[in-house]
Formats: structure tokens, C-alpha cells, sequence
């Protein structure tokens, strides 16, 4: 519904704006992130790839949590920091400004869509419990 979408775009501006905060006034905090994050979003795509093959062959019901979604909301959420912290060190160029500027957008929409996702199977779920009674 629009509130489900209308909540997710709230929640991620609301991120948005505190990690990139957090980012410009402590860069030097976020700057040794890159290596980690790199690796914590390849471990998620793995881990989503396996989800996929795994519905497929029938364990729908074992892998029907929203575990794999907050651990992207987490990833990208420190992804916003880094990308400030990296962006404020970088030289003053219009491809830096773009690659930078193309990196948050990326965070943006990739925790948009995690936090659709939760959201939308929150109230999915509630929404099904109260049509059953």
C-alpha cells in the first residue's frame, strides 16, 4: 500500500541523513569500513543467490525470514558513512563528484528496498493474521 512505501521512504531519509552526518563530521571513523562492508555484501549476495535456489527446490517455508533484508539494511546503512568519509577525501573533480554522488544514490535505493521489503512483510503478515479471523 502507500503506506508501507510512504514508511520505507521516511525510515531511508532518516538514515540517510544520520549516516551522512555521521560520515562528513567523522570521516577518519569510517574510512578503514571499505574492505569490510565489500566483504559483508558479497557474503549477502552469496547468501541471496542461495535463498533463490533454496526456494526452488521447495524450503519456501524454512527461509521465509527477513533475515537477509536487515542484514542489507545494516550493510548499506554503513555504506552511507563510507561513502561520505570516502568522498570528502577524494580530490575536487567533477568525476569524483559523480562517482560519489552515484555511490549514495546506489545506498539510497539499495535501503529503500531492503526497508520495503520488511516493511511490506510486516504489515503482510498482520494483514493476513486479521483477514483470518
Amino acid at each position: 500500500t502507500g503506506f508501507v512505501v510512504m514508511e520505507a521512504l521516511v525510515t531511508t531519509a532518516a538514515i540517510m541523513v544520520v549516516m551522512s552526518l555521521a560520515g562528513i563530521l567523522y570521516p577518519k571513523v569510517f574510512e578503514g569500513w571499505g574492505p569490510y562492508l565489500m566483504g559483508a555484501l558479497t557474503l549477502l549476495i552469496v547468501a541471496q543467490f542461495a535463498q533463490i535456489i533454496f526456494i526452488s527446490l521447495g524450503f519456501k517455508q524454512a527461509l521465509d525470514m527477513p533475515l537477509l533484508a536487515w542484514a542489507g539494511v545494516a550493510i548499506f546503512t554503513g555504506f552511507v558513512a563510507y561513502d561520505w568519509s570516502r568522498a570528502l577525501s577524494l580530490p575536487y573533480t567533477l568525476n569524483n563528484a559523480v562517482d560519489a554522488s552515484g555511490g549514495l544514490i546506489l545506498d539510497a535505493v539499495n535501503l529503500f528496498i531492503r526497508l520495503l521489503e520488511i516493511y511490506a512483510r510486516t504489515q503482510g503478515s498482520s494483514g493476513y493474521r486479521s483477514s483470518k479471523r
